[in-house]
């Protein structure tokens, strides 16, 4: 058990992190008012924390005043002391190439990245724009614009040669256009105060450097999005692609799957299931992103999830929505899925049907394109993208 677990505190956390996550190569204690980096040129510092945005497992993110920007506000992002910050980092660096790509702009941007150093390590900081979480414009989204925009962002990510790895509805995001021109204090003004609960352990002797003196309940941006939709309309906010900790490049070995199990292709659940085992050619990988998202069009589209059951048994449903496994990958499995019959039809638009999706012809066209068992059989973005499903955007 993690030693922070065996410790009393005089309050419990309720709506935030748990304090166990602060510790050595664990998480940086943040306070508001706290200040990071400096401005170029002199050593006046740069960023100062005003609110908290979120949490992970891997970082926490707060609203930041750039005072080398006209008090502007910014989202930093602050990582477990670990190398997957750095690598997140180079990763976006690499995707901020000068390029006329219109997929670019639907992949996170990175404004700034620098080292922390800290009672708990040392910490990657990632500054960028302030994201709306895809929770939060659920009930604005237009679903076939932001599944278009979502598709450049893979096209984009194809032609740089990076797959993102870990593709699902909580690393989609969106951005209100003109945040160069927002300063933190018009961001502050439409949130509500932040609320904090003390760490305080029972006995003074576990109460460290190591702990925050205090945690915030991440701000509700639901204000932000009403408000801005109110005076602007849903045009210009636009969707991206976000959380690049479990990207690879494709001249890369494959890194160990990240993806919620129900966003997996089947290749990566099968290559979990027995990993000395290559169900797929490795120069295929990036197709594992074009399920994924797939999978996460769905979702926008009906309202929850494709794939529902238990990770054992997920194999099993995909067969049954998309079609059986390869001979190939068959005689590979040590343990053989459920024998699929002629009488078995894959019955994907059966089960979208059933569940009062829209039924145009186009969406299932494009939804069965993404989810084909063989990766190589999947089509690419570029194709896509020019799917009967978008005209008219």
């Amino acid at each position: 058990m993690d030693p922070l677990h065996q410790i009393d505190f005089f309050y419990r956390e309720i709506s935030v992190e748990d304090i166990g996550f602060y510790r050595p190569d664990g998480f940086h204690p943040v306070h508001l008012g706290d200040t990071f980096s400096t401005c170029p040129g002199s050593n006046r510092p740069r960023y100062r924390v005003l609110h908290k945005l979120g949490e992970g497992y891997y970082s926490t993110v707060w609203l930041a005043q750039d005072m080398a920007e006209n008090d502007r506000g910014v989202a930093l992002k602050i990582a477990i002391a670990d190398a997957r910050g750095a690598h997140e980092a180079s990763i976006l660096l690499t995707l901020s190439s000068d390029t006329s790509h219109p997929g670019k702009k639907h992949i996170l941007k990175l404004l700034d990245h620098f080292q922390i150093r800290g009672p708990n390590g040392v910490h990657e900081a990632l500054v960028t724009d302030i994201l709306i979480p895809w929770r939060h414009l659920r009930r604005f989204n237009d679903a076939k614009r932001t599944s278009h925009q979502l598709l450049l962002a893979l096209s984009y990510l194809k032609q740089q040669e990076v797959i993102h790895g870990d593709l699902h509805m909580d690393n989609i995001a969106f951005v209100i256009p003109g945040q160069d021109r927002l300063t933190a204090n018009a961001w502050i003004k439409e949130l509500d105060i932040p609320f904090l609960t003390p760490v305080l352990p029972c006995k003074l002797e576990d109460q460290t450097d190591n702990l925050p003196k205090y945690l915030v309940e991440a701000a509700d941006t639901m204000s932000l999005v009403e408000s801005h939709i109110k005076e602007h309309g849903r045009d210009g906010i636009y969707a991206v692609v976000v959380d690049f900790g479990s990207a690879f490049r494709a001249s890369d070995p494959t890194p160990e799957p990240q993806t919620p199990p129900y966003m997996c292709a089947p290749e990566i659940l099968l290559r979990a299931i027995q990993p000395r085992k290559e169900f797929f050619n490795p120069n295929l990988r990036f197709q594992s992103d074009i399920w994924s998202l797939g999978c996460s069009i769905y979702e926008m589209v009906a309202g929850h999830r494709l794939f529902t059951r238990p990770r054992e048994c997920l194999i099993d449903e995909i067969i049954e929505l998309v079609g059986p496994l390869p001979q190939s990958w068959l005689d590979l499995l040590n343990e053989k899925p459920k024998p699929h019959t002629e009488r078995d039809e894959p019955s994907l638009r059966a089960a979208a049907e059933t569940k009062q999706l829209n039924s145009e012809e186009g969406f299932f066209q494009l939804l069965t394109s993404m989810l084909r068992i063989d990766p190589a059989t999947r089509l690419p973005p570029e194709l896509l993208i020019q799917s009967t499903w978008f005209d008219g955007i």
